[in-house]
């Protein structure tokens, strides 16, 4: 397994990275503290960034050695669908499919391994996975609340009525955790095959504080991310017993969110420190 550090990590909220960082000193960042990857997000580069921006962040790749484990495409962000709990909700937008195909082609270009897309409807996902069956990247939608994919069964079901072979799963232990499924060996086991991607972070259910979440099985419950080890949190060692167990060799991505006042580089240093001894 290979240690990625997601661009979420220097984003002061959704959608908007530290001005500190652009695309290319970020993965001078993720290098420097001892990441083999990055998930690009698209607060960092998106296809309508300039040349100038995406030839730089290539050239940082090419110079870093470091890998693209994922891109977090936004194409299907639909009216809506934000809500939406299961996989039936229409398309909505008649240019979804050519702001998909720019998307693939700029994570081709990226040399990304797997590209995090929101779908909304079966027919949607199936054709989208019909027209990259030739690219060299797969397409993935991860375990997360208020979704299909929520849980372990509910995922399997998802994936099965999909049925592509270029389509699979971001593993995140933390929304399993969360929604009260199992991310230990048991639970994963159930998964091989179709974990292509996975994204870590110490987000844990509370009983009070944190933030209100809604969910598909528990309806609202509350959640926190805790500090890296605490114990309160993630059992990691389980979590990556599972993924050795199933024999998955590929990213394994930091996906905690940046905090206010917290620095950037020490974070990177401390997660792949404590990450490695797990892997």
């Amino acid at each position: 397994m290979r240690l990625s550090l997601s661009g979420r990590a220097i984003e002061v909220k959704s959608g908007e990275t530290l001005p500190d960082f652009p695309p290319a000193k970020f993965i001078h960042l993720a290098r420097e503290a001892g990441f083999e990857g990055v998930g690009i997000r698209s607060s960092q580069v998106t296809p309508r960034s300039s040349e100038e921006e995406i030839s730089g962040l290539v050239r940082a790749l090419r110079e870093t050695g470091v890998g693209v484990a994922s891109t977090f495409a936004s194409s299907a962000e639909q009216k809506g669908a934000r809500d939406v709990c299961a996989l039936d909700y229409p398309e909505t937008e008649p240019d979804y499919f050519d702001r998909f195909l720019a998307e693939l082609k700029l994570a081709e270009r990226l040399g990304a391994v797997v590209m995090r897309t929101p779908f909304y409807n079966v027919e949607q996902i199936r054709r989208a996975c019909d027209l990259a069956a030739e690219s060299p990247v797969k397409l993935v939608y991860a375990n997360h609340t208020r979704s299909p994919f929520e849980t372990v069964e509910g995922s399997l079901a998802a994936l099965k009525k999909i049925d592509r072979p270029n389509f699979g799963l971001t593993l995140e232990p933390g929304n399993l955790g969360i929604s009260g499924d199992d991310y230990g060996p048991a639970g994963i086991a159930k998964l091989k095959g179709y974990v292509f991607d996975v994204a870590i972070q110490n987000w844990v259910r509370v009983q009070s504080g944190g933030r209100v979440i809604r969910t598909n099985l528990a309806g609202e419950i509350r959640c926190e991310w805790l500090p890296l080890g605490d114990p309160r949190g993630l059992d990691v060692g389980k979590f990556f017993k599972g993924l050795k167990e199933i024999g998955y060799d590929g990213y394994v991505t930091v996906f905690e969110p940046g905090e206010e006042g917290r620095d950037a580089r020490d974070f990177a240093r401390e997660a792949a420190r404590f990450y490695r001894q797990f892997i």
